[in-house]
């Protein structure tokens, strides 16, 4: 048994769920948003369904805060809110996809980096149109302005996301590199 690998594996979770309220309200102001990284990481490590529904409820939990504490604005907060979950949803079933990739180092980072690429575009995608459909303010916009005015957002988007898992995987090599156990499993 590899206690140190357990240990990472309960840790984990609770590390990407702060990093995410951490950043979603704004509590590490110079830090953008990590939401959208962390969700993907967590499929990475083969978070189930209970560590996607604890961090979806971290997530509503870091805007509830965000709100009431920080008066930020509740402008976002609409009928496309719950549209949320399978927004997150991509990101996570694409870092979950990521894990199985078994080949080579480079057939995996190519496999994970595609698959975080597609996850990203989904959840963009589903964000917006959601909140475009359901948030009630569009009334009077075209589909075709509304996608021509949102799409100028997507690089920030995409590349946040990156650069966050970019980071923790480096972490993590640097974590194992350091603790052995941690990257081979014993039984």
């Amino acid at each position: 048994m590899n206690i140190a690998l357990i240990r990472t594996q309960r840790i984990a979770p609770l590390m990407l769920g702060g990093l995410l309220v951490a950043t979603r309200a704004h509590f590490l102001a110079p830090l953008p948003d990590a939401t959208l990284a962390v969700f993907f990481i967590a499929g990475l490590l083969g978070g189930g369904t209970l560590s996607f529904v604890g961090l979806l409820g971290a997530a509503a939990a870091a805007d509830y805060l965000a709100i009431t504490l920080q008066g930020a604005g509740d402008w976002c907060i609409t009928p496309a809110y719950a549209f949320l979950a399978p927004t997150y949803a991509c990101l996570w079933l694409a870092g979950k996809f990521s894990r199985r990739a078994q080949r080579s180092t480079l057939h995996r980072w190519l496999v994970g980096f595609a698959a975080l690429g597609v996850g990203v575009s989904a959840a963009f995608f589903i964000s917006n149109a959601s909140f475009y459909l359901f948030a009630g303010y569009f009334a009077q916009m075209s589909p075709w302005e509304y996608a021509a005015r949102v799409l100028r957002y997507f690089p920030a988007y995409a590349s946040t996301a990156v650069v966050y898992v970019v980071a923790s995987i480096a972490l993590h090599a640097f974590w194992a590199n350091r603790n052995p156990a941690l990257s081979t499993p014993q039984t």
